[in-house]
């Protein structure tokens, strides 16, 4: 009965604080980034919010925390959904362990969606149970770098809008810190993104060009050129709306964990600041 109290009351704080301070003015902001090249684990490039992708091809996006970052007391627990068209796309790959493992006390657990991940929500969450207090003394993160970086694999042509929702970025008191925003992406699948230049062409070597067919490609005097053959060719799609969140699933399933990771302190902490608030 303890147990079931305890999942009960760290669920609800977790669910109170979902909607707490998401759009604060000077607040932190969060972004998809297409292009995670410029990125490290501790610094944010420039962020692209367009990739294009051929059908059975993978890239890399970062979510990540621009400067300046991380203030006040530090990053200790996050979780996002990544919501995704699941005809076009999937996620077949995640590296969580970035910023929030840095300091030198951090004691990580991560929990996510089990990969691949096909279903057009993918969540990810993670806490840090290291000394509470920020860097260096603590385990809690300052500054700016990347929060985790998936994986995504095209399956047809066509674009897919990539949108984070239900994001929470937690301090070393347990309070959730207040959002400026967040910064969505998206793929374009079998073509290029607006601006940049398309493929090349490929021109056919001299012995493989066809009866009549000049040096230059065009098709000489007196001879017609072969229909262009529809065969293979993938014909773009429509992309449909990304997922939609679990309605609140992540965050009874963080509660239990946490919970079952011998957490009833930050339960019975959460607990208290919730009644304050009410009050």
């Amino acid at each position: 009965m303890k147990t079931l109290v305890a999942i009960t009351i760290l669920a609800g704080c977790f669910a109170f604080y979902s909607g707490y301070g998401l759009s604060s003015a000077g607040g932190v902001m969060v972004a998809l980034d297409a292009d995670p090249s410029g990125n490290t684990v501790r610094s944010v490039g420039d962020i692209d919010d367009c990739r294009s992708l051929e059908p059975g091809e993978s890239g890399e996006i970062d979510i990540v925390i621009p400067s300046p970052g991380m203030t006040g007391r530090g990053l200790s627990a996050y979780q996002f959904s990544l919501l995704y068209d699941r005809s076009l796309v999937s996620v077949t790959a995640s590296a969580p362990a970035m910023l929030i493992e840095q300091a030198a006390a951090s004691n990580v657990l991560y929990f996510s969606d089990p990969l691949p991940d096909t279903n057009g929500v993918y969540v990810s969450w993670a806490v840090d149970f290291g000394p509470t207090a920020e860097e260096p003394a603590g385990a809690s993160e300052k500054g700016e770098g990347i929060l985790a970086r998936v994986t995504v694999t095209a399956k047809a042509s066509g674009t897919t809008e990539l949108r984070l929702s239900e994001v929470q970025l937690i301090d070393s008191e347990s309070d959730p810190t207040p959002l400026a925003g967040t910064q969505n992406a998206r793929l374009e699948i079998g073509q290029s993104c607006p601006g940049e230049a398309p493929a090349p062409t490929p021109v056919p070597s001299p012995a493989t060009r066809a009866e009549g067919e000049t040096g230059s490609g065009q098709t000489g005097p007196g001879s017609t050129s072969a229909p262009a053959s529809g065969g293979g060719a993938s014909v773009p799609q429509t992309g449909g709306p990304p997922g939609e969140a679990g309605g609140g699933l992540p965050l009874l399933a963080l509660g239990l964990a946490l919970t079952l990771t011998g957490a009833a302190a930050i339960a019975t902490d959460l607990a208290h600041r919730t009644l304050r608030r009410r009050d």
